[in-house]
């Protein structure tokens, strides 16, 4: 029996707030895969994250996936000449014997029977073929488990129940679409009873602990924030804007504000998203002024916008530091000045930057 299509409805969703951990997933596949000439089904595409890297790694790639609003955005970003089916991954639509490789990342907790995923990506397969699959780890993600950005896994009750569930401790995608666990030998006897002979085994990273962030940047971390796959100390939420505590305050009450859309720099960020952000960066600032637990004496509002500014987390966000007599952070902006440019030299930059602003287009 085909599974229902659980993606539908939020594939914009998932590209916006968890496509960027499924992009740091793919790198681990392609680095286990390497590249090749053959045959390659990117099974369980979604949104089609790997279709490219695939591609461009030599591979001829088909892909397929159960949701067509999935299949909706991998068709946007699926190169010429690659294939892609609405299929159930356990019932695929392909001959015995018809790939070189099977690459598969992040589906044993989207669907009921991964032993059948298995069993189906074993018979699609050439007698010498490769299945490579990444995925979240059994013991150390899931329902039962919190997984705060930068520290060890926090585990409840619930690692043995397997049946299909909208709770847990987010309210990212586990709670719009839904996932099953799958303990580790389930996960690994799934592979084994398919008659697949485990060739390596990995734990990516160098961190003490697994972790569903190993590997993300911290503009990843940010988009789990959004997502409600990380925890944060909200103090504003809404369609287009978050606003929540610094886990690594240079104050006490200093603030993080973000457009929830992923983008990397203010000039991306729609005109649409940059006014109310803006506005909420403000009401900000007042209220550290008028908080009685914070009560600052002044506010900083800073944005560092790329590398050459300091700009070390790539999701743009502007910081609401509240300032107080002593508190440590020197601005020195007396060194930072650079010798007084002539009225002429001034008048120049104005035109250009006046010109360019009048033909730019809001970022999409």
């Amino acid at each position: 029996m085909t599974a229902p299509p659980r993606y539908d409805g939020f594939a914009d969703w998932y590209d916006a707030n968890i496509g960027v951990f499924a992009e740091a997933a793919g790198r681990d596949l392609l680095d286990l895969l390497g590249s090749g000439a053959g045959r390659c089904l990117d099974l369980a595409c979604g949104t089609g994250i790997n279709l490219r890297s695939l591609a461009d790694a030599g591979w001829d790639v088909s892909g397929i996936d159960l949701s067509a609003d999935q299949l909706r955005l991998a068709r946007l970003r699926a190169p010429d000449g690659v294939e892609l089916i609405q299929a159930d991954a356990t019932h695929l639509p392909f001959e015995d014997a018809s790939f070189d490789v099977v690459a598969c990342a992040l589906v044993h907790t989207d669907v009921e029977d991964f032993a059948a995923v298995c069993r189906e990506a074993a018979r699609v397969l050439k007698p010498d073929g490769r299945l490579v699959y990444v995925g979240i780890h059994p013991c150390f993600v899931g329902p039962f488990a919190r997984n705060p950005p930068g520290e060890p896994p926090e585990l409840h009750a619930g690692y043995r129940n397997t049946a299909w569930t909208t709770g847990g401790f987010s309210d990212g995608i586990r709670r719009r679409a839904g996932a099953r666990h799958v303990p580790l030998a389930e996960f690994l006897n799934a592979f084994i009873d398919a008659d697949f002979r485990l060739r390596r085994i990995a734990e990516a990273g160098d961190e003490d602990f697994p972790t569903r962030h190993r590997g993300v940047p911290m503009s990843d971390c940010v988009c789990d924030i959004v997502g409600g796959e990380a925890p944060a100390s909200f103090v504003h939420r809404d369609d287009l804007v978050s606003a929540f505590l610094d886990l690594r305050p240079v104050t006490p009450g200093h603030l993080l504000v973000i457009p929830n859309q992923h983008v990397v720099f203010t000039h991306d960020v729609p005109d649409a998203t940059a006014e109310p952000l803006l506005a909420v960066a403000w009401r900000l600032a007042r209220t550290l002024r008028q908080t009685d637990a914070i009560r600052a004496d002044g506010v900083n509002l800073f944005v560092a916008d790329g590398e050459a500014a300091a700009q070390e987390v790539f999701h743009a966000h502007l910081h609401v530091t509240p300032r107080f007599p002593g508190d440590g952070f020197v601005i020195d902006a007396a060194a930072w000045r650079q010798p007084q440019p002539s009225r002429e030299q001034l008048d120049a930059w104005a035109t250009r930057i006046r010109t360019v602003m009048s033909v730019t287009a809001e970022p999409q």
